[in-house]
């Protein structure tokens, strides 16, 4: 294995068996580790790392497969530079992470493909964290990017999951009630966590991925999730909704255009006035600001121009006398309050939250 000359020849005697060399290197480790024969398990570590350090993405997919994966890592536990420790990978693998399916996802692809990418990031940032160069950390984050690509795909052409996960906002009906109805408000937060996840999973992608899912999202009932959000008591959920909110934004403000625009700016102002978490009221802030500057609505229409088209027909102001009439007098009423409130000494002291 560490004749270079041989490297290509055994990678594709490795690859040729379609991971039963490796099958059988496990089944070794499994004989090796319940006779205590440590030196034999150095070696099998030796063995796998030096397949790490071939760096071939066809050889890290043999090498999550979920047959040979968990001896794998166990013979990764084993490190010949601390003979006295061996980690616990496998228990935690085991014992500690569940995957959650807040929608079924009827698609065994896709739900290999969700695995892998668990697996992958947990090899790159535990496992294999000493072992990986750049060339083996650019490797694997390419298979993690790759997959999460397929698994973003999958989501925004599905006919059926998102609209399902979007539907379950879809009532108003008492979270607080019988086991169903706590099993269906658990759904409901789970949901949350999920698309902000992949709001951030977007981020790597190219941005004509990223506008065509966050399309999807809009499309298929992200509003009504907003609006949950809004009631919601737990602030951890208001947090997550108002960074997916921001992310969108900040990519592309013209996506949530015509009949979302008024409820988002009423749903960013009603965060920014009432909530008491600065970091929250900070987001909105943020959000509101890009919003409302017509320099970003400019480039933003820029984005969009042909030949043909002359900008001047692209740039819509309806939205900015929306606000005016509409939310600006919300936004702009607790300062309105302070200046016409005759009661309030010119030296009141208002709390941080207050001018916030």
């Amino acid at each position: 294995l560490t004749i270079n000359q041989f490297k290509n020849r055994i990678i594709g005697q490795i690859l040729k068996s379609g991971g039963e060399w490796l099958v059988q290197l496990a089944h070794i480790f499994t004989s090796c580790e319940d006779n205590h024969q440590l030196s034999n398990i150095y070696c099998l570590s030796d063995i796998v790392k030096t397949l790490v350090y071939f760096n071939e993405i066809d050889i890290f997919e043999l090498l999550i497969q979920g047959d040979i994966l968990q001896n794998v890592v166990g013979i990764l536990e084993y490190e010949p530079e601390f003979p006295g420790l061996k980690m616990n990978w496998r228990d935690f693998l085991n014992e500690k992470v569940k995957i959650k399916e807040v929608i079924k996802v009827n698609d065994d692809a896709i739900e290999e493909e969700i695995r892998k990418c668990f697996v992958l990031r947990f090899l790159k940032d535990v496992v294999l964290a000493r072992l990986l160069d750049d060339s083996g950390l650019n490797c694997i984050s390419t298979m993690i990017q790759n997959k999460e690509s397929r698994i973003l795909d999958f989501m925004q052409n599905n006919e059926s999951f998102l609209k399902e996960l979007f539907a379950l906002y879809g009532d108003d009906e008492d979270e607080e009630g019988d086991e169903k109805s706590l099993e269906k408000y658990r759904k409901k937060i789970d949901g949350i966590k999920l698309i902000n996840q992949f709001v951030l999973i977007s981020k790597t992608q190219q941005p004509f991925q990223r506008t065509e899912f966050y399309k999807a999202l809009i499309a298929k009932g992200l509003m009504s999730m907003i609006k949950f959000s809004t009631r919601e008591k737990e602030i951890e959920s208001r947090i997550l909704v108002t960074e997916v909110i921001v992310t969108i934004i900040e990519h592309e403000i013209l996506l949530f255009k015509n009949s979302n625009e008024e409820m988002l700016m009423n749903t960013l102002i009603n965060i920014l006035i009432g909530e008491k978490n600065i970091g929250l009221k900070t987001q909105a802030f943020e959000a509101i600001k890009i919003l409302i500057d017509p320099n970003n609505l400019v480039e933003s229409n820029n984005k969009l121009i042909n030949d043909s088209v002359n900008i001047s027909e692209l740039v819509d102001d309806s939205f900015f006398s929306d606000f005016y009439e509409k939310s600006a007098l919300k936004l702009f009423q607790p300062i309105i309050t302070i200046i016409e409130d005759d009661k309030t000494p010119p030296d009141a002291a208002y709390s941080r939250e207050d001018l916030v």
